[in-house]
């Protein structure tokens, strides 16, 4: 079997599944939970942490995505599953042995439970980029480039669900390309726990 026709379709493969995908990537408010907002945007590292840190870390950004959401009811699981659009700025391909450096766009996934979530309209969900994951993740503009990425959410609230994109003109991207989990953040495996425990509900596993 020609390898170049295997290469190529997997290169066409995130534009492919853009058919399969597109209906999965809708802005849906559900019955119980409604997602208010949704943030991505650097954040500063606090004090206590950047007096200690290491000097590469202090010349990128870190990136926070943020979900403000409401509830109807008490719940006792809230699931939150983020979405970042992004590049792997050092895929390369194999053209005749020669090497040539393609972009590879990904999508970087990560997820969050909340436990004992009371009724309310003041709720927030959040997961973290890292510096050296902009770097990669952002291709060659690093944070420049990825803070002009698209954002999905989707909130999971027993049978109920509710999805928003950052950017409502831009639905159906969510499947079209591989994804990523382990480079999104948790709270505490960020710099800022403990310090913002007391803005999030509980999370399952702290």
């Amino acid at each position: 079997m020609n390898a170049k026709p295997i290469k190529l379709m997997l290169l066409l493969g995130c534009g492919l599944s853009f058919i399969v995908g597109i209906a999965q990537a809708q802005n849906v408010q559900g019955k119980s939970v409604k997602i208010e907002t949704i943030k991505f945007e650097s954040v500063n590292m606090p004090n206590e942490v950047r007096d200690n840190a290491a000097e590469k870390e202090l010349n990128e950004p870190w990136y926070r995505v943020e979900v403000k959401f409401s509830t109807e009811e008490h719940a006792g699981d809230v699931s939150v599953r983020f979405y970042v659009e992004a590049v792997d700025d050092t895929f390369k391909i194999d053209e005749d042995e020669g090497g040539k450096k393609e972009k590879k766009y990904l999508v970087l996934t990560g997820e969050q439970t909340y436990l004992n979530v009371p009724r309310g309209r003041e709720h927030y969900a959040a997961m973290f980029l890292d510096p050296m994951s902009l770097v990669r993740y952002g291709g060659k503009n690093g944070a420049r480039a990825i803070k002009d990425k698209n954002v999905f959410v989707q909130i999971t609230v027993g049978e109920d669900k509710a999805s928003k994109s950052l950017r409502d003109d831009d639905d159906g991207w969510v499947d079209q390309c591989q994804q990523i989990s382990g480079v999104l953040l948790g709270l505490k495996e960020s710099p800022w726990w403990p310090s913002l425990a007391r803005r999030y509900n509980r999370i399952k596993g702290l």
